[in-house]
């Protein structure tokens, strides 16, 4: 298999990537706003100073765009233990979030917090 090997530029530095297939431009200038978005949009520090469990994960979903995020994700970012971030998801502030299944069809769900139109 063609493997490629692509410098992405972030504001914090360069990042090196190697990929199993051939990437268009535009597929990699995707990509590099998504990683941009992701890694500098918030910092932890920002996070931490949050005072409750859920204003933690409101501020993650916040810093970065709302986009959708499994748990393992939000838990890395938040860094909240999984349980008190299910007990937030799914008990305490259920009607905070939106659910949707995997779009690659596994069995794990995505989350965000609701907007107005949901």
């Amino acid at each position: 298999m063609d493997e490629r090997k692509d410098i992405l530029t972030l504001s914090n530095g360069e990042l090196s990537l190697t990929w199993p297939v051939e990437l268009s431009k535009a597929d990699l200038e995707d990509i590099q706003q998504w990683l941009t978005m992701r890694l500098n949009a918030f910092s932890r520090d920002s996070i931490r100073k949050q005072k409750t469990h859920f204003q933690r994960i409101s501020r993650f979903f916040n810093d970065c765009g709302n986009e959708w995020a499994f748990l393992s994700e939000i838990q890395e970012m938040v860094c909240i233990n999984n349980a008190a971030i299910r007990q937030v998801i799914y008990n305490t502030k259920k009607q905070e979030f939106v659910r949707q299944a995997d779009p690659e069809g596994s069995k794990k769900s995505q989350f965000r917090l609701r907007v107005f139109n949901d």
